[in-house]
């Protein structure tokens, strides 16, 4: 027995794709992942 509708049961899990290699210039955003540190500002309020 399914608490779900018949159309939710049947959708296929995510599967991430892969991580662009080291060196290359591609920015990956699907994983919802920031290539870049936080701001000196977060880091700072985080500290204290």
């Amino acid at each position: 027995m399914s608490y779900f509708r018949p159309s939710v049961d049947e959708m296929t899990d995510y599967k991430p794709s892969d991580r662009p290699k080291p060196g290359t210039s591609i920015i990956k955003l699907n994983s919802n992942e920031n290539p870049y540190p936080p701001s000196p500002q977060a880091m700072e309020v985080l500290r204290n």
